[in-house]
């Protein structure tokens, strides 16, 4: 079975991944198909940090086994992985989720995407109560940032969680502009109680320079720029991102928290190996249940990625 470089993932760790039938087989550990920002690399993806949505509902890299291809103006995934955690003993479990995308307009400068996944989940905690079932957090000034780490919601009384996501996913990219929203959900369930979180966001972006985003109409994802001049490429862009969480447990209490970002940010493509960025963040945190306002971030981050 050939390999074909149009399924891989510039960091994926990969113990087979080969073409069979129509499709690429992959086994070992690979990003489950979910979300158009999720299946983005880190590399090419408009801002520094990714959307909470893909930060908290997609499933992340994982180890499994996952089958995706496209026909037409279709592309599908789906995948099988274990929730194991290498850098927390305290859990484990297992997954599967399912991806279609349809793109009728699929060229250079010229791309509209729409998009669906589900993800089914079952985490299964080893029974010393150390690490919680489901703790969604997110950081709004960025990963590096703890003290903006954030709870959305948690689910942890050493029984098992139950969870089911899904999302919708729209792009396109018209001349140097484009566009990139999505909205989720996710529903969880376990002995002591539920949770749910709700997330979106909208993305808008223009290259100064006249490029255009690339598209990979192979897996409906986005994937390296290749700047026009010698002088490279200068990339403007804005998001707003949304995330609200939910935790009710049964005896009626609920307990939630909401957080938006405005981010803008721009990037410089010195050549397709060589990206400048620097982001702009300003987040609110509320508990929406007692309309009180928790936290304001204010935070300028910077990245200097050099691809190799």
């Amino acid at each position: 079975m050939p390999y074909d470089s149009r399924y891989a993932h510039p960091t994926s760790g990969r113990f087979a991944d080969r073409l069979l039938g129509p499709g690429q087989l992959t086994i070992g550990q690979f990003k489950p198909a979910f979300s158009v920002e999720d299946q983005t690399s880190d590399l090419y993806v408009v801002m520094q940090e990714r959307s909470f949505l893909a930060s908290t509902l997609a499933p992340g890299f994982q180890i499994g086994v996952g089958y995706a291809g496209d026909v037409g103006a279709f592309t599908y995934g789906a995948a099988l992985y274990n929730l194991d955690r290498n850098n927390a003993s305290h859990d484990r479990g297992y997954g599967g989720s399912g991806r279609l995308t349809f793109a009728p307009w699929r060229t250079e400068g010229r791309v509209l995407h729409v998009g669906a996944a589900v993800a089914l989940e079952h985490t299964d905690l080893m029974g010393d109560g150390k690490q919680p079932g489901v703790t969604l957090r997110v950081r709004t000034a960025g990963h590096l940032a703890d003290g903006s780490r954030f709870l959305l919601m948690s689910l942890n009384d050493n029984s098992p969680v139950n969870s089911t996501k899904g999302v919708l996913e729209l792009a396109g990219v018209y001349g140097p502009l484009s566009l990139q929203a999505e909205v989720a959900q996710g529903r969880y369930a376990c002995r002591s109680g539920k949770g749910r979180l709700n997330s979106w966001y909208v993305q808008v972006s223009g290259f100064l320079t006249g490029e255009s985003r690339a598209y990979d109409a192979g897996r409906g994802r986005f994937q390296r720029l290749t700047p026009r001049g010698g002088l490279g490429a200068v990339e403007l862009a804005v998001r707003y991102d949304v995330a609200r969480g939910l935790t009710t447990l049964a005896d009626g209490v609920s307990s939630g928290t909401e957080v938006r970002a405005a981010t803008g940010g721009v990037n410089w493509y010195v050549n397709e190996r060589v990206r400048l960025t620097l982001n702009g963040i300003l987040a609110t945190v509320e508990d929406p249940l007692n309309a009180t306002a928790l936290d304001d971030t204010r935070a300028v981050t910077a990245r200097v990625q050099l691809e190799f």
